[in-house]
């Protein structure tokens, strides 16, 4: 039986996988060629960048439990430390 991940635990996979910061465009295309998650929508690169996102640690949001990515540059993330 595959797993299914969500956006989000998909993205997660993948830079726990590469262990170094990528941008979305990367993972998106890590995503893609493992099958972790099908995307439906016109635009998945705006979809993923937008869960990216709302998952990244921010002032406060750095200790909320829904953070997860850190942004390290320009458009490249990271898991949280």
């Amino acid at each position: 039986m595959t797993r299914r991940y969500t956006i989000v635990d998909a993205a997660k996979v993948v830079l726990t996988d590469a262990d170094k910061a990528m941008t979305p465009q990367d993972i998106l295309e890590t995503i893609r060629s493992r099958a972790l998650y099908e995307f439906k929508a016109k635009d998945p690169l705006g979809v993923l960048r937008s869960q990216i996102r709302r998952h990244t640690a921010t002032g406060q949001a750095a200790r909320s439990s829904t953070a997860v990515f850190e942004l390290i540059g320009k458009d490249t993330y990271r898991l949280l430390s």
